[in-house]
């Protein structure tokens, strides 16, 4: 709950800022897409998924280069080619919500922590 309100906040003040017409740097705009893409992994996690497609909806929107993933080395020394993003859980949960209720997957807890555990330091 403190995790979610502290994002929330955050954006709150963000998108007043925005909503003032105050042209938001892009140190501001890429914070406030990292606090809805953080605000969505703990939607997700949390088995709120509609509004972590919100959240995601909302990060790619506001600056889609602050939540692209890892970059280059990171990839290259985790050896991991193509990670998990973003974009690409937006994507998956778009999909799962067009599926019949009974077909939807949300989780996949092996694959789900073992890709967590890569990036463990």
């Amino acid at each position: 709950k403190a995790a979610r309100a502290e994002f929330s906040h955050l954006i709150d003040i963000l998108e007043e800022r925005r909503a003032g017409k105050e042209t938001l740097k892009p140190l501001d705009k890429g914070a406030l897409a990292a606090a809805y893409a953080n605000r969505g992994i703990l939607n997700d996690r949390t088995g709120h998924h509609r509004k972590a497609l919100k959240d995601y909806r909302a990060a790619l929107r506001t600056d889609p280069e602050a939540v692209d993933g890892p970059g280059t080395i990171d990839r290259v020394l985790y050896g991991v080619p193509r990670p998990a993003t973003i974009r690409k859980r937006a994507e998956y949960l778009y999909k799962q919500f067009r599926k019949p209720e009974g077909e939807r997957v949300f989780r996949r807890p092996e694959a789900d922590k073992a890709e967590r555990d890569m990036w463990e330091p």
